[in-house]
């Protein structure tokens, strides 16, 4: 009888997550509780908000994306233990006696806890990225039973080159002097004037900062049993437990949600294609779970490498951007949004001029007479603001948009072929069997279902609404044809007469 290799490994085990309540880490606790028999899993959760870590934890699991989980493991709180602490802190801001309690209790480790701002500034990014990798490192170093640790990290690290294999980059930089720069009291308006010259080539601090992380790992590591995963734009998921679940309003996700309400009209990209490297959330989370197994099987044999897996879609089953742009326009129609503000559209551009010229036609201009409309109804102004707030998200997308890189993905395509039919069914990672079609055939509904807490009632609604924008869309553009007519009609007349 076959059994499962990943299971056995996980089994009776206790795991430590940090950036468990972000996107990535949702998914992975949720398929760490329901397809493995770990003894607990302890999550690194930071106070916020004046709500503590077992608060944070539990609010955590309302979410509907649990559904499946409760069902089938009703007792899975019984293995979940929330544990007060911060990353950028030493020691993790972990209390004496968590501390103690983790130290001898915790086998397997994985680190997702980041900032994965855009446009934060170099300092803020150093303390998020940086000096939380370095103090982790430092607390594995002090677990007895660890078996298995895993860094999470991103597919775009090495941005500055080409090609990018699965190995640590040297990028001659003095890490040390930036460090004792930004060790230095600073203001955030100092911090946001240093962060252009620190980065150079990169195309924002969330990117430098984790390739500066790999290097925090590649020189401090020792003889830790560890791995680094890098996977790309990670998206809604595809099959479990939820099929196109997401929480997360950023990247792609929010550029379509967008476009869906109307608001976001025109998209640059290029004419030659660029490939989009998106992953879903499921699949890398499968691929993450079965890199702890094979970092923990190397280890044991005595391989002391750090070995690094690109998990992306270009090699074995691309996507270009204009073909995710085109996908999604194809369904704004099959699933219109209730409060959609008008007709979505998906225009693309190819010149940062041109874009810039009809964002502000298109996006500035109706914002500016709807701000006024809101000031004349007694209601505060937020278009203008939420139009800016658009137009930085896609300049700091941008970069990734027009360039297409060369991976390299052997580790990752090695470690699939190690695992047996068991395991592929259990944990499938495999990204050539993404039907993108199928995908991008309920991206949207998911996306309205989700993102937008829309059901699927108020779709009669909302296809009334849509054909109404229509008519309206239809009747501006006759009467700017009309007025434009009449110009003529006039010039051309004045022109006779005289």
């Amino acid at each position: 009888m076959i059994y499962s290799q990943i299971c056995k490994f996980y089994n009776n085990r206790n795991v430590f997550v940090t950036g468990g309540t972000g996107f990535v880490g949702t998914v992975l606790i949720e398929k760490l509780l329901r397809s493995t028999n770990v003894a607990k899993i302890y999550v690194l959760i930071r106070p916020k908000n004046g709500k503590d870590a077992n608060t944070r934890l539990d609010e955590m699991f309302d979410s509907e994306f649990y559904t499946k989980l409760k069902s089938e493991k009703p007792d899975f709180k019984n293995r979940l233990i929330a544990i007060s602490g911060d990353c950028n802190l030493p020691n993790l801001g972990l209390s004496v006696a968590n501390h103690e309690r983790l130290i001898v209790d915790v086998d397997i480790v994985f680190h997702g806890a980041a900032s994965t701002q855009f446009t934060e500034n170099i300092k803020r990014a150093y303390t998020n990225n940086v000096r939380n990798t370095a103090n982790l490192l430092t607390f594995c170093k002090q677990l007895r039973r660890l078996k298995s640790l895993v860094h999470v990290s991103t597919a775009f690290t090495n941005f500055i080159f080409d090609s990018i294999d699965e190995v640590f980059y040297d990028y001659n930089i003095d890490y040390e002097q930036i460090e004792e720069v930004l060790s230095k009291e600073m203001s955030s308006s100092e911090a946001d004037k240093l962060t252009s010259s620190i980065i150079r080539g990169w195309p924002n601090t969330y990117v430098f900062t984790k390739a500066w992380s790999e290097a925090v790992i590649k020189n401090n590591a020792g003889n830790l049993p560890i791995g680094i995963f890098r996977p790309g734009i990670v998206i809604s998921t595809y099959r479990e437990p939820l099929q196109y679940w997401t929480n997360r309003l950023s990247g792609p996700a929010s550029i379509a949600a967008s476009a869906s309400l109307g608001i976001y009209q025109v998209h640059l990209t290029k004419r030659s294609e660029v490939f989009a490297e998106l992953v879903p959330a499921d699949m890398s989370v499968a691929a993450l779970i079965a890199i702890a197994w094979d970092v923990g099987s190397a280890y044991e044999t005595g391989c002391k490498e750090i070995p690094i897996y690109n998990y992306i879609s270009s090699k074995d089953n691309s996507i270009t951007w204009n073909e995710f742009a085109q996908l999604n326009a194809l369904q704004f129609w099959i699933y219109p949004l209730k409060n959609a503000s008008w007709v979505p559209n998906f225009t693309a551009v190819y010149h940062f001029w041109e874009y810039k010229f009809l964002f502000l036609i298109f996006h500035y201009c109706p914002a500016i007479i709807m701000d006024i409309i809101r000031v004349i109804s007694l209601r505060k102004p937020k278009m203008i603001s939420l139009y800016k707030k658009i137009d930085n998200l896609y300049d700091a997308l941008y970069p990734f948009v027009r360039t297409s890189f060369k991976f390299s993905n052997n580790n990752t395509k090695s470690l699939w072929n190690k695992l047996n039919q068991v395991d592929k069914e259990l944990f499938p990672f495999d990204i050539s069997q993404v039907n993108w079609l199928i995908y991008f055939r309920n991206y949207q509904k998911g996306l309205r279902l989700y993102l937008h807490k829309d059901p699927l009632e108020t779709l009669p609604e909302a296809k009334i609404r849509m054909e109404r924008f229509e008519i309206l869309q239809k009747v501006m553009i006759y009467t700017v044809y009309l007025i434009g007519i009449i110009s003529i009609f006039v010039t051309l007349s004045n022109i006779f007469v005289y």
